[in-house]
């Protein structure tokens, strides 16, 4: 699987929502490939989208309608920025219906997929109220997106969160940042 992540800012300050459930969301369910997407939003106001897609052939053949959206989006006064595309390292979807998350930059050598599959996800599994996470990598940078049943559970999660930050630490793997955020799509795959 594969992701292509955009931040968005401005506009009427739902983090894009309005938009992606008009326009992105029928859009991209239309493409070849396409396999979901999720919508994360700061308290702030602005957002980021991860939207997901069976391989890299996919992201690609979806790239015009992508620039269009931005472009749009753009012309309706949100602030656009296509942060990359990324290879999905790791992804660990147990269902339920998340409405916490949280989402890390990460950079450096390290082994990111073996860091995630086999720290983050049994450490964050044993957690109550843990739905599932995401990482991907793409030229020595990444992400890693964890789902959470609300903001208690995410919250909750600080012995497991120090597990793992000590795990990338050890693997090579440097936290950038760590956003908390309210999940306002998740259409995940399988």
């Amino acid at each position: 699987m594969h992701s292509r992540i955009t931040e968005v800012a401005g506009g009427p300050g739902d983090g894009g929502l309005s938009f992606v459930q008009e326009k992105v969301l029928p859009g991209f369910e239309s493409e070849h490939g396409f396999e979901g997407l999720v919508l994360l939003v700061a308290e702030g106001g602005s957002g980021i989208s991860v939207a997901l897609f069976r391989d890299q052939d996919a992201v690609q053949a979806s790239d015009e309608q992508a620039a269009g959206f931005r472009s749009e989006a753009s012309n309706r006064g949100y602030e656009v920025n296509l942060v990359g595309t990324f290879e999905v390292v790791g992804s660990d979807i147990r269902g339920g219906d998340p409405k916490a998350a949280r989402f890390l930059r990460v950079s450096g050598g390290g082994d990111f997929g073996a860091v995630f599959q086999d720290t983050v996800i049994p450490t964050f599994g044993a957690v109550d109220g843990y739905l599932g996470a995401i990482a991907g990598t793409s030229n020595g940078s990444g992400f890693g997106m964890s789902l959470w049943r609300d903001e208690a559970s995410r919250d909750g999660a600080t012995d497991a969160i120090s597990q793992i930050r000590e795990a990338m630490g050890a693997a090579g793997v440097n936290i950038d940042s760590t956003e908390e955020l309210s999940v306002r799509i998740a259409q995940l795959p399988g």
